[in-house]
C-alpha cells in the first residue's frame, strides 16, 4: 500500500471517528426541533383543556372564582395560539395534514374563547368551546403520535449511519495495520530461512 493511500485512509479515520463522537455529544438539529414540536404538541392539548376549564368556571362556578378564571382564560388564549403558531412552522406533510384537520375546531375555539372574554356570561361561548375541544384534543394527540414515531425513524435512521461508519473505521483500521503484520511476517520467516540456510552451509562444511 503507499505512503499516500495510507495518509488519507488515516485523515478518513480521524474524521468518521470525530462524526461519530459528534454524534454521541451533540443530538442533530432534527432531533431537538422534533422532540421541541412534540413538547408544543403537548402544550397545545394541555393550554385547550384550561380554556375550557376557565370557561366553564365563568358559567357555573361563584363570582369569586371568576376574575381568577378571566386571567386563566387570557394566558391560556395567548399561549395557545402563539403554540399553534410555533407548530405550523413545521413543513412535514404528515404534521401539516393533522394542524389543517385541526384549523376549524381550533379557530372555534378561539372565536369563542375572545367572545367570551367580552361577554363571560355567554353560554353559547361555552357550549362552542365544549362541542370543539375533544375534537382539537384528539386531532393533536393523533400529532404527538405522528411526531413520536419520526422521532424513533430519525434515531433509528442515525442509528444504522453510527454502526456503518463504525464498521468502514474498523475496516480502514484493519486494511492499515494488515500490510504492516504481514511485512513483520515476512521478515522473520526470511530471517529464519537465511538462519537454516546458514546453517546448512555450515554442516556442509
Amino acid at each position: 500500500m503507499s505512503h499516500t493511500l495510507m495518509r488519507i485512509m488515516r485523515v478518513a479515520i480521524a474524521f468518521f471517528l470525530l462524526i461519530l463522537i459528534g454524534f454521541e455529544i451533540v443530538p442533530t438539529s432534527s432531533e431537538r426541533d422534533t422532540q421541541q414540536y412534540i413538547v408544543e404538541a403537548g402544550f397545545q392539548r394541555g393550554r385547550s383543556q384550561q380554556i375550557e376549564r376557565a370557561a366553564y368556571i365563568l358559567q357555573y362556578r361563584p363570582e369569586s372564582e371568576k376574575t381568577h378564571a378571566i386571567n386563566e382564560l387570557q394566558t391560556s388564549l395567548f399561549a395557545f395560539q402563539q403554540e399553534q403558531a410555533l407548530l405550523w412552522e413545521n413543513s412535514d406533510l404528515d404534521v401539516q395534514r393533522s394542524l389543517h384537520n385541526a384549523q376549524k375546531d381550533y379557530t372555534a375555539i378561539v372565536a369563542a374563547a375572545q367572545a367570551l372574554l367580552d361577554h363571560p356570561h355567554s353560554l353559547i361561548e361555552l357550549d362552542i368551546i365544549l362541542l370543539h375541544t375533544p375534537k382539537f384534543f384528539q386531532v393533536i394527540d393523533d400529532l404527538v403520535i405522528i411526531l413520536e414515531q419520526q422521532l424513533a425513524n430519525r434515531v433509528t435512521q442515525l442509528l444504522i449511519i453510527r454502526i456503518s461508519m463504525l464498521v468502514l473505521c474498523i475496516f480502514m483500521i484493519t486494511s492499515l495495520l494488515l500490510p504492516g503484520r504481514r511485512s513483520l511476517m515476512d521478515r522473520k520467516t526470511y530471517t529464519k530461512k537465511e538462519e537454516g540456510d546458514e546453517a546448512s552451509r555450515h554442516g556442509s562444511s
